[in-house]
């Protein structure tokens, strides 16, 4: 859903919006229904790329950095991926550019929303829902350390239930 909007947003941008310093060329945008045609294809791409760059792993305490470096090397591998499908494919001319505005607001929305969703879950977390039970073996400071940072971090969702 992500990244039809993206694609949406780039088309607006590009072609619709006057706010674009690059000059289309010709007189007129390309076929909106051309893009729209392409979105199961750049879905599948983005999708796939993305799953094979973990951008769909949700590890708790990973952080938001490493998270958002592997979402923009799985849109980063998506592009690169779709401009030689283009290249391939001769039905259609679909502008390079467009693979660079859908990349670059794909990414941007795809942070928000994971941002977002991160709240969210952090939240719910504190609140005790979808938390994890946890129980810690042994003593000393090495379990006195792990106690503190379980209670230190409710976000991560994990709920102490013994030692």
């Amino acid at each position: 859903m992500v990244v039809a909007l993206a694609l949406l947003i780039s088309y607006w941008y590009r072609y619709k919006s006057h706010l674009d310093r690059i000059p289309v060329p010709g007189s007129e945008p390309p076929d909106f229904k051309r893009y729209l045609a392409a979105i199961p294809v750049l879905v599948v791409v983005m999708v796939v790329t993305l799953a094979l760059n973990r951008g769909y792993v949700q590890a708790r305490g990973r952080a938001f950095l490493d998270e958002a470096y592997g979402l923009m090397g799985g849109i980063a591998m998506g592009a690169v991926l779709l401009l030689a499908i283009m290249g391939l494919y001769r039905g259609f001319s679909y502008s390079r550019l467009m693979v660079a505005y859908v990349a670059i607001s794909g990414a941007f929305l795809l942070l928000i929303y994971r941002a977002m969703m991160r709240v969210a879950l952090a939240q719910l977390r504190r609140r005790g829902m979808g938390t994890t039970r946890a129980l810690v073996v042994g003593s000393g400071s090495g379990a006195e350390a792990l106690i503190h940072r379980l209670e230190m971090f409710p976000q991560y969702g994990y709920e102490l239930v013994g030692v």
